[in-house]
């Protein structure tokens, strides 16, 4: 039996808001002694903490078998994020 195994992450979004600022969601896959799971999440990185801080929105922790829902929900999220973040720098989507 192979021990060392891990599952990829899974991109599920990526838009980029300025030269310095994207939002990202994805699953992270994680192995800790309790066992294996997937986390979702969102962050908007940013490069300039003058305008736009970095933030991290965890959606759900799961096995290693994630639902649709729980995906559908991590988009919708990114996407709220992402059209909120365009308009305030005044970029179109």
């Amino acid at each position: 039996m192979r021990t060392d195994f891990t599952l990829p992450n899974i991109d599920l979004g990526k838009t980029r808001i300025t030269d310095k600022i994207r939002v990202s969601t994805a699953a992270i896959y994680y192995k800790e002694w309790f066992g294996e799971r997937y986390q979702l999440e969102t962050w908007i990185f940013s490069e300039d903490k003058t305008v736009q801080k970095s933030h991290q929105v965890i959606h759900c922790s799961t096995n290693t078998t994630i639902p649709q829902r729980r995906i559908d929900d991590a988009k919708r999220v990114h996407k709220y994020i992402s059209d909120n973040l365009l308009k305030k720098f005044n970029q179109c989507t």
